[in-house]
């Protein structure tokens, strides 16, 4: 992050990133929560997820915390959820509280761009 989100720019995401989830469920893509199972969390503290375990679809979890200015990254192994964390990126990038950066070119983030038309 480069900075910390206001309430009202966290609160969007979360919105958003809501959207996203329903968006790809439709598409067959099951998230799951950070480690495979369960639920994602969408909360005031963080937006967290994976993919499913049961599907075969997990790696590592992606994480971004409201409150912390601090690097991190998350490998996908290009599974299906990698379109969930470009989106919930690049929605948060627009906001103008994060920068980020991927060693995939525009063709590996197509699918998440498109996930977030309209919002």
């Amino acid at each position: 992050m480069t900075r910390t989100p206001t309430p009202t720019e966290w609160s969007s995401l979360m919105d958003k990133t809501r959207t996203v989830i329903r968006r790809v469920k439709k598409q067959g893509i099951v998230l799951a929560g950070w480690n495979g199972k369960g639920k994602p969390v969408i909360s005031e503290d963080e937006i967290s997820f994976n993919g499913s375990e049961a599907a075969g679809e997990d790696y590592e979890s992606f994480r971004l915390n409201s409150r912390f200015t601090q690097s991190d990254f998350c490998k996908t192994g290009q599974e299906p959820y990698d379109a969930v964390v470009v989106a919930v990126l690049v929605m948060a990038a627009k906001m103008g509280f994060i920068t980020w950066s991927s060693d995939g070119d525009y063709a590996d983030h197509e699918a998440g761009i498109a996930l977030i038309k309209g919002l």
